[in-house]
């Protein structure tokens, strides 16, 4: 019994030597192994990261260009006014300021990298050409707004010629209103005439017919009397016969005798003038005595 305590004693203290050593190894190990998989998540995310942002800024390029090439039809269409100017040099204005923003984004991501302990050689050529593609559509977009700008300083040149063209044509349709009505006024004074029918009574009532004599000689021109209101108006290059309505008839005032004729309709006289101008030559007023 003595013996067999002794090994047993002997081994223990060999057990625990030797167990010990292997203990220590496993946690150096463990330790170890969860420190590179934390270092690859960290790298993990890191790359995802990358081309996450990568892809956003692909995105985004991709509605540049497409607003790009809408802007550039809008902006070459012949509708172009300044309600469309407003609106897009708003867009591009827009596109500029997301263009600065992958910049920015793009700059981030290549000071990340630089100071990155992940190396990669694609993902640098990746991110070198995003670069690229940004100065590019920054270029086209800043042509564009040059652009929008010099087709506005067209259309406001060209609004400015129409009003001023706008403001001339109705100065000139003022004057030729003005003078359409003075030609229509001195047409109307050159071809009005006037007449008169009535009874001696009537007539000399009126101080259109004297004892002495009618209208158009001496004394009736001196006194000036007489009541041209109650003289009828006419154009005398439209109107060719008066109805008298009556059974007699005289002509009192001066007109050339082969210029007019009294003809009778239904028992009534009718006054037909034959040729305006000659019968209207010496005098604008006609003087019919009716009875």
């Amino acid at each position: 019994m003595k013996k067999q305590f002794a090994f047993t004693f002997f081994l223990v203290p060999l057990f625990v030597v030797s167990c010990g050593p292997k203990t220590a190894d496993y946690e150096t190990l463990k330790s170890e192994n969860d420190s590179l998989r934390n270092i690859k998540t960290e790298l993990e995310t890191e790359v995802n990261d990358y081309f996450w942002v990568m892809n956003q800024i692909r995105e985004s390029i991709d509605e540049v260009k497409n607003a790009e090439n809408i802007i550039s039809m809008q902006s070459s269409g012949q509708e172009f006014d300044k309600n469309n100017y407003t609106r897009l040099k708003d867009d591009v204005t827009h596109i500029i300021t997301v263009l600065k923003d992958n910049k920015q984004e793009l700059d981030n991501l290549k000071s990340r990298l630089g100071s990155s302990s992940l190396k990669l050689g694609e993902l640098e050529k990746t991110i070198k050409s995003l670069t690229l593609s940004l100065e590019k559509e920054t270029k086209k977009v800043l042509q564009l707004q040059t652009l929008l700008a010099e087709k506005n300083s067209e259309v406001e040149t060209l609004n400015s010629t129409v009003r001023k063209m706008g403001q001339e044509i109705k100065d000139l349709t003022s004057i030729n209103e003005e003078r359409g009505k003075k030609l229509n006024e001195q047409e109307q004074s050159i071809y009005s005439a006037w007449y008169v029918l009535g009874t001696k009574k009537e007539l000399r009532d009126q101080k259109i017919l004297t004892k002495d004599g009618l209208f158009g000689k001496q004394e009736v021109l001196q006194s000036q009397d007489f009541n041209k209101d109650y003289f009828v108006r006419i154009d005398s290059r439209q109107v060719r016969t008066i109805e008298l309505l009556s059974k007699r008839a005289k002509v009192l005032t001066t007109h050339p005798e082969n210029s007019y004729s009294l003809e009778k309709t239904d028992g009534q006289y009718v006054l037909r003038i034959n040729n305006p101008e000659q019968f209207w030559s010496i005098s604008k007023y006609l003087v019919v005595n009716v009875d």
